[in-house]
């Protein structure tokens, strides 16, 4: 249950029988198999499920999504600074809309990019409080950044994607 070797351990599990399902208490899980070399076997296969919004950094895919800044609806945390990138499928757009942003204007601030990362062109530059806030891009990418300062924090925003398609992405019929 966490990210290495020294994290607190929840099997061994071997033989044929299915483990019961289980949830790790953060965002990483570490997995280790171990041979003898004796015998061969099938190994194993193992499934998982991301609960709750994405982590800070992580890419954000697919077609929809929310994502939020660390600890919404808590304050956010000072001096940091979060990014999420995303990108959806070729020949559609990406729609950004916060549903909620609440930002100290002493040294906090949300970035917009139109593009993969920050040198994108960048399409705002936020902070404040407001509710319904909705962007486009032009492409299949936008990058999303979040920094902050060290004296003051909010709720900082929660927001959503999702995709828009473009006119090369219609069929004909």
């Amino acid at each position: 249950d966490g990210a290495d070797a020294n994290a607190r351990k929840i099997g061994p599990f071997c033989g044929t029988d299915r483990p019961a399902d289980f949830t790790s208490s953060g965002n990483k899980l570490y997995v280790k198999l171990t041979t003898d070399g004796s015998e061969t076997r099938k190994g194993f296969e193992a499934r998982f499920r991301a609960n709750g919004p994405p982590p800070c950094g992580s890419i954000l895919t697919g077609e929809s999504g929310e994502f939020k800044s660390p600890n919404f609806p808590g304050n956010y945390p000072s001096n940091a600074e979060c990014s999420w990138p995303s990108a959806v499928p070729e020949h559609h757009k990406v729609s950004l809309q916060f549903q909620s942003l609440d930002i100290v204007c002493a040294g906090d601030f949300i970035e917009v990019h139109d593009g993969s990362d920050g040198s994108a062109r960048k399409i705002g530059h936020f902070c404040g409080i407001a509710d319904s806030t909705r962007f486009n891009s032009t492409g299949n990418q936008m990058y999303v950044k979040l920094t902050t300062a060290g004296s003051n924090q909010q709720e900082g925003f929660e927001a959503k994607f999702n995709t828009i398609e473009t006119a090369a992405g219609t069929k004909e019929c």
